[in-house]
């Protein structure tokens, strides 16, 4: 089954980074914010999207960080419920 393709909101996603760049400390997540920007200069690319989690996934405690100031992620992260249907 083909992976679906992920809308990218340039806004959003350009708000979210903002969001962390502001609030966390930049050192422990600049791996993320790295990719998060690509992805704003290459939404179409779904080999992005596996690498924002991955780094997601490395970030351990700062994730629940991420995910409050940044809500947008969730989205980007969260699967289709209506995909099997």
């Amino acid at each position: 089954m083909p992976q679906p393709v992920v809308k990218v909101d340039i806004d959003s996603l350009d708000a979210a980074i903002t969001m962390l760049q502001t609030h966390l400390d930049s050192g422990q997540i600049a791996s993320f914010v790295d990719v998060l920007e690509a992805m704003k200069q290459q939404p179409e690319d779904p080999s992005l999207l596996a690498r924002m989690t991955e780094e997601f996934e490395r970030l351990g405690p700062e994730q629940g960080a991420i995910l409050t100031y940044a809500p947008y992620i969730s989205l980007l992260m969260s699967e289709d419920p209506f995909e099997a249907f």
